[in-house]
């Protein structure tokens, strides 16, 4: 169980849901402590708690309650206007107008806080207790990048104005940071990742989607995430742990020189971009984008953690065998083999060559020898000090992806 220092403190409040997860099952109980309000406590229940059927109905009972009159800015605002009316008319009634904003600001809001706050208790066991560190490392994967997008739409775009690119693609940066639900208290800390028009809350049962005003629950087992990479002509801040692929003109001609037609016609770097699709549920999903593969890897990580499943906890405590003991029978249990399947080439070696990874030999010789000749410092010595230092870095990434290709491809090749 998580321990009482690692709690965040609790705002004092009539009833809450306590919430108990174990290894096989997780189950809702309303608890009423004192006064309560509509729908903390069905009427006519004289059980100081209540059994839920669901997280639906907790879900619901959320809802309610975010959807709860506020009485807090209407008796402010009276008590305002009922201040300034007593200074129009007679100073000595501006006294009861400033002695009722007082008590309105001081009372009423906390007021609203306890009658329109959904307090949640957890207590976690065993599995339920690694959910919720599922939960601290998937902010901590969301962080690991320089810089993380959420994609919003791709347009179709001229390739003439774009340096070649054929969609443009509207992105925000993504997010990430711990924050409590509105309308809602909790003695966890969750993890909320969020962008425009929404936010989503990850807590150690289900993921609460804050949209409109309105919560949608997600099941972590309709989790499903797909990864890729893509080549991206990024015309903004290059981030720093980028790779730079090559560079091309902002406005080129079909060859892939520059148009000599635009005034102030600059090259853009095309960068290696890591792309996570995460499908949440039907109709909700998340189109991610990275600045580093090893961040997109940690992030796909990260969300299929929470839909991988559940680990079998043994029921009772196996016996102990002795070392030289035989177990069924006469036959002693060899120990497993673990087949280890060879080394694969990773496919961005290919790709900062520009190839797919079934090129042959004599193509990634030739691949090489053109950007070798293309990225050598007395092709970019008109350009600026910046791009200087990035083709150098470029022809780095490319004379160690060549190095890794002739090893383990064209030496073999050559040799038969």
């Amino acid at each position: 169980m998580q321990r009482p220092a690692d709690r965040p403190k609790l705002a004092p409040s009539p009833a809450y849901t306590r919430i108990t997860m174990g290894a096989d099952e997780t189950s809702y109980r309303r608890v009423f402590a004192g006064r309560h309000q509509r729908p903390l406590k069905p009427k006519g229940s004289s059980s100081s708690d209540v059994a839920l059927s669901s997280a639906d109905q907790l879900l619901t009972d959320i809802n309610e309650v975010a959807a709860a009159f506020s009485y807090a800015p209407f008796c402010i605002a009276a008590g305002v206007c009922f201040m300034f009316l007593g200074f129009a008319l007679a100073p000595i009634l501006a006294i009861p107008g400033l002695i009722a904003t007082t008590l309105a600001i001081a009372i009423v809001p906390r007021y609203d806080r306890q009658r329109c706050s959904m307090v949640l208790e957890y207590e976690l066991t065993g599995y339920a207790q690694s959910r919720l560190q599922m939960t601290s490392n998937l902010l901590f994967a969301a962080q690991t990048g320089s810089r993380t997008w959420l994609v919003h739409d791709r347009q179709n775009a001229y390739w003439k104005y774009h340096g070649g690119a054929t969609s443009l693609v509207r992105r925000t940066v993504l997010s990430a940071q711990e924050r409590t639900p509105p309308y809602v208290s909790t003695n966890v800390r969750v993890t909320c990742l969020s962008g425009p028009g929404f936010q989503l809350y990850f807590l150690p049962d289900f993921i609460l989607l804050w949209h409109r005003r309105h919560y949608l629950r997600i099941p972590f087992q309709s989790i499903t995430v797909d990864i890729g990479e893509s080549r991206f002509r990024e015309e903004s801040q290059v981030p720093n742990d980028a790779l730079v692929l090559e560079y091309v003109w902002l406005y080129p001609r079909k060859d892939g020189g520059p148009d000599l037609r635009f005034n102030g016609n600059r090259q853009i770097p095309v960068l290696h971009y890591g792309t996570l699709d995460v499908r949440l549920a039907p109709g909700n999903e998340l189109a991610l984008q990275t600045s580093t593969l090893a961040a997109r890897d940690k992030l796909a990580a990260a969300f299929r953690a929470f839909s991988s499943p559940r680990p079998k906890e043994p029921h009772c405590a196996q016996q102990e065998q002795k070392p030289n003991e035989p177990r069924h029978g006469n036959r002693r249990e060899e120990p497993h083999r673990q087949t280890i399947p060879p080394p694969s080439r990773p496919a961005s070696t290919f790709m900062v060559l520009g190839l797919s990874s079934t090129a042959s030999a004599d193509e990634i010789v030739a691949a090489y020898r053109g950007l070798a000749q293309k990225y050598h410092p007395d092709k970019v010595i008109h350009l600026g000090p910046e791009f200087q230092a990035l083709a150098e870095e470029k022809m780095k990434a490319i004379n160690a992806a060549y190095a890794e290709l002739e090893r383990t491809v064209v030496a073999p090749r050559n040799t038969r």
